[in-house]
C-alpha cells in the first residue's frame, strides 16, 4: 500500500461548512528568475456538524513527490516546437494536456531526482540522477521553444488523485531553454470554504489549519470550532 499523508476534518461547529485544503507553495529558482507561484485546491468538501452527523472529511496525500506540467491546446503550433496545423483546422485554447510522474528529492547521491520536459507532444522523461541539483529538490529541463508556448504551460509540484487526476499544488511557468529547480515542502492547509479540485486559489494561510507533516507524522486531524478556529493534533 502506498504510504499516504492523511488529514481528517471534522467539523465541530453548528453549522455545516464547506473546507479545502492546499499544499504549501513550493520554492522555485532558475535562471536567477524570480518566478510567481500559482496555488491549486487539492480537495474540497461540505461538511455537517460532527455532532449531529458523526462526518468527517478525508484529505489523502501520497508522500511519493511528483513532478508535473500543464499545457493550454495552442492557438497555434509554431513551426520549432512541432508540426504545423494542418490548412483550415480551427485553432483556440480548448483543451488542457498534463503530464506526471514520481520524482525523488536529491539527497547527494543516486537519487532519480531530474526529468527533461518535451513540448510536442507533452511529456517528461524518466527521472535520472544529476549530482548539480540540490538537496531536498527536484529540477526540470525546459527546452527551447517559441515564447507563445509558455504563456499557456505551467510546471511544478503535481498531486495524483485515486481516480489519475493530476493537479499543480504548486506551478510557475518557466523561461524557454532554462534549467527549473522545486524545493517542495509536506505541508498543507485547510480553510473554510469551497474551491474544486485543481482550482487556482489565492496563497492566503490566515484562519487556516497547518497540517505540517515534516516530522513523521502519518495523519493530522482537524476540528473546526465554534468561533472559526482551528484545533490540530498529531499522529505519528
Amino acid at each position: 500500500m502506498t504510504a499516504r499523508h492523511l488529514v481528517i476534518v471534522r467539523n465541530l461547529s453548528a453549522r455545516t461548512r464547506s473546507f479545502y485544503v492546499f499544499q504549501q507553495q513550493a520554492v522555485f529558482s532558475g535562471a536567477g528568475t524570480a518566478f510567481e507561484v500559482s496555488s491549486s485546491s487539492l480537495g474540497a468538501g461540505l461538511l455537517a456538524p460532527h455532532d449531529s452527523s458523526g462526518a468527517q472529511l478525508d484529505f489523502a496525500f501520497d508522500r511519493t513527490v511528483h513532478i508535473g506540467a500543464k499545457r493550454l491546446a495552442l492557438l497555434r503550433s509554431p513551426a520549432a516546437c512541432g508540426p504545423a496545423l494542418p490548412p483550415g483546422e480551427t485553432t483556440g485554447a480548448v483543451s488542457q494536456t498534463w503530464a506526471a510522474r514520481p520524482i525523488e528529492l536529491a539527497t547527494g547521491g543516486g537519487a532519480g531526482n531530474h526529468a527533461v520536459l518535451t513540448l510536442a507532444p507533452l511529456g517528461l522523461s524518466p527521472p535520472t540522477d544529476r549530482p548539480a541539483v540540490p538537496a531536498g529538490s527536484f529540477g526540470m529541463e525546459i527546452p527551447p521553444c517559441a515564447p507563445a508556448i509558455f504563456a499557456r504551460l505551467h510546471c511544478g509540484c503535481a498531486v495524483v488523485d485515486g481516480h489519475g487526476r493530476i493537479s499543480l499544488s504548486s506551478s510557475v511557468m518557466p523561461l524557454p531553454n532554462s534549467q527549473l529547480l522545486c524545493t517542495p515542502v509536506p505541508v498543507y492547509y485547510v480553510k473554510a470554504g469551497h474551491h474544486d479540485i485543481g482550482q487556482p486559489v489565492a496563497y492566503d494561510i490566515s484562519q487556516s489549519a497547518s497540517c505540517d507533516f515534516t516530522r513523521g507524522q502519518s495523519t493530522i486531524y482537524i476540528g473546526y470550532n465554534q468561533d472559526g478556529t482551528f484545533g490540530v493534533t498529531a499522529e505519528y
